[in-house]
């Protein structure tokens, strides 16, 4: 229970150097890091989508999006 509230607190400092910075693909990245964590699907796709278009080539961003796609996916078979 301790470590989904300290994702938690870390999403919020995420979304808040966001707002400062929004062009800044690591903020990103670390923020669907966190809604990972906290299951929160929605964030994953906005902050891994957000990442590949501030730096198309980030691998890691692009495998961690197509995992989304497929959870997508199945909830669509559903």
């Amino acid at each position: 229970m301790e470590s989904r509230n300290r994702y938690a607190e870390a999403a919020e400092l995420y979304e808040k150097g966001i707002a400062i910075d929004p062009s800044n693909p690591d903020l990103h990245f670390h923020r669907g890091e966190c809604a990972i964590w906290q299951n929160d699907w929605l964030k994953i796709g906005s902050s891994f989508e957000r990442v590949l278009e501030l730096q198309p080539g980030n691998v890691d961003a692009a495998v961690y999006l197509a995992k989304y796609y497929r959870h997508e996916a199945g909830n669509l078979e559903k």
